[in-house]
């Protein structure tokens, strides 16, 4: 069986090779598709877009990658279709899997070969991210903490949004042109259906970065006490502000608490550098609550340094105004880390409130401080909740069974195109 995979950027080995960037996201597609590759049922294509100047094709482990040029701000949208002929000469598959509703190379692919099936895996859904982006951030808030770079290139929070409102728009697309998908929660699966009635769900979980299936689980007599591990929060969405609103309340009975928060790049000594309006915002709130001793800003960490990090936490608290299936919480939960979780969309689905974790409403910043310091006070509850959640992580992200779960979905589609025909 030939797959063809569409993802959102190069796979580490891919742009090491290249010379690009690497993310240290969508590791646990990386783990799936070796998981795959094990099983010996699929050839894998992966495809993605990345700086390079011409079409790149490399060769690893017995899957092929191919590297097509980002389009210009002056693309059209016949952009891809030279690259997507080429590569599906030289490998055209049995179905096509997009990873992201707002993939625009995806919905160049299924319009150029639509009798290709197709599947679809929700990472994000973008219809949900731009209406809560923002994150309660007020109007007022953003023009007052725009930086001159942000005017003079229109960026920032404002315009952030803007072009989430144009990926809503890809999303739209290409799910009016696909059937199946598969997704992890309730609630992504009714944002699917009310967007697309007639769409064919398939839940299938994902796995994690292949560090944390080898990595020792988490204690409490190894952690550092009153210590918060937090998730990517480069942005209004994510909900730092809100979280560093309930550090002040807890840093009044703490006031050794300590937040570590990744991706967010910080100078040497662990304090935020300021290059957007959001972290101007950021800065101000920590100057204001005098709590800029007690935070950390890691900056990008690998899955090594995150197993690191985390392990030496009390807790893991995930403030997102929105949310699939926080990667954060999902590798937390599998060492298990106590969680605590705003109650907002997929996220609803991953602890259960008082046995594995704590939720809270997004706002409430009071009401998460009371959780924290629950936690803090409270050593049987945090070991009670690690053997829950290290049970429930465990079963969602089974190493060898999601694998086949897609392989399972991929045999399921073709043989229906198949009958159609």
């Amino acid at each position: 069986m030939k797959v063809l995979w569409i993802v959102n950027c190069p796979f580490p080995e891919t742009a090491k090779e290249l010379s690009l960037s690497s993310p240290l996201s969508q590791g646990w597609v990386l783990d799936i598709c070796h998981r795959l590759n094990d099983l010996g049922e699929v050839t894998l294509c992966v495809v993605s877009t990345g700086e390079v100047g011409e079409l790149k094709h490399l060769s690893f482990g017995g899957t092929e990658h191919y590297v097509i040029p980002k389009p210009g701000r002056f693309h059209g949208k016949n952009f891809y279709a030279a690259y997507i002929k080429k590569i599906f000469e030289a490998f055209y598959p049995d179905i096509i899997h997009i990873f992201g509703t707002e993939n625009d190379l995806g919905t160049a692919v299924i319009n150029s070969y639509p009798d290709i099936p197709v599947l679809l895996t929700i990472q994000g859904v973008m219809d949900r991210i731009s209406k809560e982006y923002y994150g309660g951030i007020s109007l007022w808030e953003m023009l007052k903490y725009r930086t001159m770079r942000e005017n003079l290139r229109f960026g920032g929070m404002l315009f952030a949004k803007i072009r989430l409102n144009k990926q809503c728009k890809t999303e739209y697309e290409t799910l009016q042109k696909i059937t199946h998908v598969t997704g992890r929660t309730l609630w992504d699966y009714s944002v699917m259906k009310r967007i697309n009635p007639k769409i064919k769900y398939h839940r299938c979980n994902f796995n994690l970065r292949e560090q944390f299936y080898d990595a020792p689980k988490w204690t409490l007599d190894k952690s550092v006490r009153h210590t918060i591990y937090t998730g990517y929060a480069d942005y209004p969405l994510k909900g730092l502000h809100v979280l560093l609103l309930a550090l002040e309340i807890v840093k009044q009975s703490y006031p050794d608490v300590k937040l570590y928060v990744p991706g967010v790049p910080g100078d040497d000594t662990g304090e935020l550098i300021v290059n957007t309006g959001y972290k101007k915002l950021i800065r101000d709130r920590i100057e204001k609550s005098k709590i800029k001793s007690n935070v950390v800003f890691c900056g990008p960490l690998s899955a090594d340094k995150v197993i690191d990090r985390m392990l030496k936490s009390h807790i893991v608290v995930l403030p997102s105004a929105i949310e699939g299936a926080s990667a954060t919480v999902c590798e937390g939960m599998y060492l298990g880390l106590p969680c605590i979780c705003a109650f907002r969309g997929g996220m609803t689905q991953l602890l259960r409130d008082g046995h594995s974790g704590f939720y809270y409403d997004y706002p409430e910043y009071g009401y998460l401080a009371e959780r924290i310091m629950r936690l803090f006070e409270d050593d049987d509850l945090c070991n009670r909740f690690s053997k829950n959640v290290i049970e429930d992580a465990s079963i969602r992200h089974d190493r060898q069974k999601n694998p086949e779960e897609y392989l399972q979905v991929y045999h399921e589609i073709i043989n229906e195109k198949r009958e159609e025909i």
